[in-house]
């Protein structure tokens, strides 16, 4: 199995318990924030619902200019787990693009006006920029969902709201 296949699987699995997520986002809510610091639901929803959109670029361009990335912003249109879908297509045939020895040899860099800050094999970039955040931030918003008493998917297995292992 090469790199992207094996990414591929595991995307695939991880994206499902992320639609569910952004399908119980309530869109009367999206500008709650659970502290002053912290972003707004919508704020958070958008950013999961576009993360592989901007992994999909990162993988094309090489690179991510952070001096002029926009903000994550609530989207005018909130079909959070919609948009999530399309971008995880966009992301697939991107990824699906590269052979072993692309991942391992080219590069991902963050920049701040040209100069690269953090640079990184794509096969990396996959791991820990695309994949590990993207968990990372609908980690966060389960929480979300659970401080507004909106039942929290069951993702690994069980949560406090759902069982798919329980008995009729």
């Amino acid at each position: 199995m090469t790199i992207a296949e094996t990414f591929l699987a595991e995307l695939d699995r991880e994206a499902g318990g992320t639609i569910k997520a952004l399908e119980r986002v309530p869109k009367d809510k999206l500008d709650w924030r659970p502290h002053a610091k912290s972003r707004t639901l919508g704020e958070l929803a958008q950013h999961v619902a576009a993360l592989p959109s901007f992994a999909a670029l990162g993988l094309r361009e090489g690179k991510r200019e952070m001096a002029t990335a926009p903000r994550p912003g609530s989207a005018p249109d909130p079909n959070f787990a919609g948009t999530f879908k399309k971008a995880v297509a966009d992301f697939k045939s991107s990824v699906a693009a590269m052979s072993d020895e692309r991942l391992q040899n080219e590069t991902f860099s963050f920049t701040a006006n040209g100069q690269p800050v953090r640079t990184f094999s794509k096969e990396v970039f996959l791991r820990n920029v695309v994949m590990n955040h993207f968990i990372h931030h609908r980690g966060q918003l389960t929480v979300y969902l659970r401080l507004l008493d909106i039942p929290v998917p069951a993702i690994y297995g069980v949560s406090a709201d759902e069982n798919p292992f329980a008995r009729p």
